[in-house]
């Protein structure tokens, strides 16, 4: 499984990553080969995960699951879409070299864990 490395919605952003809320991104701005992974997780119908990076209180987690909507072409880069989103929190702090790495969800997480889902902030949803 696809995971992405995105900095937080609250965060200053490097590139043009649009989140909906703190556990959902709605498109990201990326590069090649981010874009040729996320293309085969949208024709294989693979869920992607979306890694939200640590920011002031808010712990670095797996915030989300869903699935790319469409890759496109633009003037510098490609645009990737989301759609269909299930919100976690799974908590994964990672320091990564690259934006982006593959794995199982079982190498890190439990079936009590997959079905956690907590606010940032401390209030379970």
């Amino acid at each position: 499984m696809l995971h992405l490395f995105l900095r937080a919605r609250r965060d200053s952003q490097s590139y043009d990553n649009e989140w909906i809320d703190d556990f959902r991104v709605r498109s990201i701005k990326t590069y090649d080969a981010v874009a040729e992974y996320c293309r085969a997780a949208m024709e294989s119908h693979t869920p992607v995960r979306i890694h939200r990076r640590r920011y002031e209180r808010i712990p670095a987690a797996i915030c989300c699951e869903c699935t790319v909507k469409s890759v496109t072409a633009e003037q510098a880069g490609f645009r990737v879409e989301f759609e269909n989103w299930r919100s976690l929190s799974i908590q994964r702090d990672l320091r990564l070299q690259r934006g982006y790495y593959f794995a199982d969800p079982s190498d890190y997480e439990s079936s009590d864990d997959e079905e956690q889902v907590q606010d940032p902030y401390g209030d379970s949803q």
